[in-house]
């Protein structure tokens, strides 16, 4: 007795049981055929006795794998199918959905060189290799329904890459150009302020600018080839024409006076003067306040003038704990 495989199985046989259409039901067909497709069948093993093929496979009631499942066993001799048997109460003529759905499933096997990917065992540690296929551009993406006879076109895409830049955006190029000392100015520079560093004419924000300083030897006969981008940060202009409001601002805020506010208010929150001198600013959190508003309301400005101090379990402990923290630090560094 040796063991062979489905491809053995002659299509005469196969072909031999279809023609029995008057023994096969119309809903044995669709269940046996639901056993194959959805993995019912099992454990199918080809064996030979003299002359003869028996095939035999387990077809499981469920996909629940606990209950015993019905053995399915078929006889071939001479291209025909022989005998057919199944375990469950109908399997007795041998046409019942689970002889169908071993039948299907031979099928299936006979027509493909190799299993599904759902047949097999995962194969997720598998390299790919060459069989990933290239990017493809966006442009030659297609969205449609797998059907030959369609009413619409297919969804495609409409980004063009290479379309001209609008005028707009040209103008609102010139205007940042053209302001003396704006923050932004640097973005559309076309060059680069250089800096020297140990000898050498290097663009400003490249690595080297900032890594040569760090080297214990000069770097005089190291050659430096380095290639920045063009739109490379400038250092600002100490003059920066400011608006009329903010420029009184700070006219009347003298610098000695806030490095003595900041000082004294290291605590923040913490501190009642951190509170009284923040009273009528808008700071960062009241200005985030107001761009989520939806409504104004004496409530909301309010809040906004005179909040109300904010307290948690975790902030409490955080306060607490924060001279210890500190001692333990200092001793540890």
């Amino acid at each position: 007795m040796a063991a062979v495989t489905v491809a053995d199985i002659s299509q005469e046989a196969i072909d031999e049981f279809w023609s029995q259409t008057e023994q096969i039901s119309s809903r044995s067909h669709q269940k046996g055929l639901s056993y194959s497709m959805e993995g019912y069948v099992n454990d199918v093993v080809v064996e030979t006795f003299g002359i003869k093929l028996q095939l035999q496979a387990k077809v499981y009631r469920s996909q629940c794998k606990r209950e015993k499942p019905h053995l399915v066993a078929i006889t071939i001799a001479d291209n025909k199918i022989a005998d057919q048997h199944c375990s469950c109460t109908a399997g007795e003529p041998g046409y019942c959905s689970h002889v169908i759905g071993l039948i299907h499933h031979v099928d299936r096997l006979r027509g493909k060189d190799h299993l599904s990917c759902t047949s097999q065992a995962q194969q997720w540690h598998r390299p790919r290799g060459k069989r990933i296929q290239s990017g493809q551009p966006i442009t030659s993406v297609i969205v449609a329904k797998a059907k030959a006879k369609r009413k619409k076109k297919p969804v495609v895409c409409s980004y063009n890459p290479n379309r001209k830049e609008s005028g707009v955006r040209a103008e609102v190029f010139e205007v940042i150009k053209n302001t003396t000392g704006a923050p932004i100015s640097y973005l559309v520079s076309q060059t680069a302020v250089r800096v020297t560093v140990q000898g050498k004419e290097l663009p400003i924000g490249c690595g080297l600018s900032y890594q040569l300083p760090l080297l214990n030897k000069p770097a005089s006969s190291l050659p430096v080839s380095c290639s920045c981008a063009d739109n490379i940060p400038r250092p600002l202009s100490p003059e920066i024409s400011l608006p009329t409001p903010t420029a009184q601002l700070n006219q009347s805020f003298k610098l000695d006076e806030a490095r003595k506010i900041q000082v004294a208010t290291k605590a923040q929150a913490a501190c009642e003067k951190w509170h009284k001198d923040r009273e009528g600013r808008l700071t960062a959190s009241n200005f985030g306040k107001i761009l989520k508003r939806k409504k104004v309301t004496e409530e909301f400005i309010q809040s906004m003038y005179y909040p109300k101090p904010f307290t948690s379990k975790a902030t409490s402990y955080g306060t607490a704990s924060e001279p210890k923290a500190k001692d333990l630090y200092q001793h540890k560094y």
